[in-house]
């Protein structure tokens, strides 16, 4: 391919054969014609990667990347590394994109306001991809507008990092890549570093043009302390990168992010999936010394009242108060 390129979409694909062809005709059907599409099969070992070559084959601007499994990080660095387009996306291989204008309004609406990252939104659906969990938020203050990073990161994003949301300019993401030793919430990881990194010129979008599929077989479904341990990590990332920041407004919202993420996955903890294990938890990832470490960090920011107990308990009574009040709440119900 020789023609100029606008947008690379990135698209990691690891064993989704049964959800692929979906993801892959929402790509081909896009109205926006200056794109190459990457598809970095991560090793695949159900077909997935024959797929992939039929698209390919097909399609004059896909392109299939062949290499030996490394988890998604990996395989969105290698598209990241790959891509030629100006601006990048990423796309997950069992999502799908809504709108056959999707590219076209992110790319129009990133050039009209001269923007360096765009932010739209998602609608959740089931694997018969039916909605599921309405979504219900005001946003209309970020609509139409530049607005900066503290903007972006406190009423765009508002606790969901989803890596897929955006719309980036390449060259604002230089060197950056995901951090391939983090196989859980790696996005937040990434997308903190870069909004901590420098003054961005960014826009929301207000559409749900990404369809979201919830498979109860996914690994963000699945139970693993490694989990765990990767959103706890969090804590000292937006701590860590908080120091870089000079907006005011900014650096106390991620030094609140380093102190809600422990909060969080402490409710995490009390759900049936991990309680089971708490003592285990408690012992291999050092809870005591997480929760001392934010409550050093919570004299930074405003943490809100009912968080509070969980910071001057020990983890293993913050956890059973969790546990327990919601099941009190439950038997209200």
């Amino acid at each position: 391919m020789n023609k100029r390129v606008s947008v690379s979409v990135i698209i990691p694909v690891y064993n989704v054969k049964n959800y692929l062809i979906d993801c892959l005709d929402s790509v081909a059907a896009q109205h926006f014609l200056s794109k190459e599409v990457i598809l970095v099969d991560d090793g695949s070992t159900d077909g997935s990667g024959d797929i992939c070559d039929v698209y390919a084959a097909k399609y004059t601007d896909f392109r299939v990347i062949h290499k030996p499994n490394g988890g998604l990080s990996s395989a969105r660095n290698r598209g990241i590394d790959e891509a030629r387009g100006q601006w990048l996306i990423f796309l997950d291989s069992d999502d799908l994109w809504s709108n056959p204008d999707c590219l076209q309004k992110l790319h129009s609406y990133a050039e009209k306001l001269d923007l360096d990252v765009v932010r739209f939104e998602h609608q959740a659906v089931n694997e018969k991809l039916e909605y599921i969990e309405p979504r219900n938020y005001e946003k209309s203050n970020i609509v139409g507008r530049v607005i900066d990073n503290y903007e972006l990161v406190n009423f765009g994003i508002s606790g969901e990092w989803f890596a897929v949301l955006y719309l980036l300019r390449k060259e604002t993401i230089g060197d950056l890549r995901f951090n391939e030793q983090t196989k859980f919430q790696e996005d937040i990881d990434f997308y903190s570093r870069l909004f901590a990194s420098h003054e961005l010129r960014c826009g929301y979008l207000d559409e749900r043009m990404y369809l979201y599929r919830k498979r109860t077989a996914s690994i963000t479904t699945t139970a693993r302390i490694s989990n765990l341990e990767g959103s706890f990590s969090l804590c000292d990332v937006f701590y860590h990168e908080s120091i870089k920041i000079n907006d005011k407004r900014l650096k106390r919202l991620y030094v609140y992010y380093s102190v809600m993420m422990y909060c969080w996955t402490l409710q995490t903890i009390a759900t049936d999936v991990y309680y089971p294990k708490r003592k285990e938890i408690e012992f291999q990832l050092s809870l005591d010394t997480l929760r001392k470490n934010a409550l050093i960090r919570k004299k930074q920011t405003v943490v809100p009242y009912k968080y509070l107990p969980y910071l001057y308990l020990s983890p293993a009574v913050s956890i059973w108060l969790i546990r327990n009040r919601n099941k009190f709440i439950q038997k209200l119900k």
